[in-house]
């Protein structure tokens, strides 16, 4: 159970860039236990808590691991917003991809709703999660040139606006000078 724990919150720390609090305080009391029940043979009741306390701190890290890429997939698709052309150009599969992030958002969702033990979470959640990390990599790899491509179409715009101003100007000092 340790070692499940650890691995996500190894991925929450790089995601976040923190090591998740709530997190690590389950994992501390995780081991509050363990020390008891070492100490004590007859505290049987220890260890089923350190156990309880490691479910919480894969359930504690999970929830800030998807609250963190979804706000990265919700910034990413701000800045994007009106150059979709640019992102499916960049990012194969796009409409496929954002459908699987939204049903894995759902299924996260339904998840948290319908489970009736915590074990059964750790099955429901692994796929979700692993979908939105790879959907979070991908688009945090294809930013930089993203990016570049959206400012390249905003000075592309901009030079024809500027282009039709003095196009504009242009007939309308004409219209002028043949009329007065």
């Amino acid at each position: 159970m340790f070692r499940r724990v650890e691995k996500v919150m190894k991925t929450v720390e790089t995601v976040c860039g923190e090591f998740p609090a709530p997190a690590l305080n389950e994992i501390r009391m995780a081991f509050y236990h363990v020390i008891l029940a070492v100490e004590d043979d007859s505290a049987a009741g220890d260890v089923e808590s350190a156990l309880k306390h490691c479910k919480r701190a894969y359930y504690d890290a999970r929830e800030i691991e998807v609250l963190a890429e979804l706000e990265i997939i919700m910034d990413f698709e701000r800045a994007c917003s009106g150059h979709e052309d640019i992102v499916k150009a960049n990012i194969r599969d796009y409409a496929d991809k954002r459908k699987a992030v939204l049903k894995a958002r759902d299924a996260l969702n339904d998840a948290a709703l319908t489970h009736s033990t915590r074990d059964e979470l750790f099955d429901k959640y692994d796929q979700p999660c692993q979908t939105l990390r790879a959907y979070c990599a991908e688009i945090s790899a294809m930013q930089p040139a993203i990016s570049t491509a959206i400012r390249k179409q905003k000075i592309k715009f901009l030079f024809q606006c500027l282009g039709a101003l003095a196009a504009l100007s242009t007939i309308i000092g004409l219209v002028l000078r043949l009329f007065f």
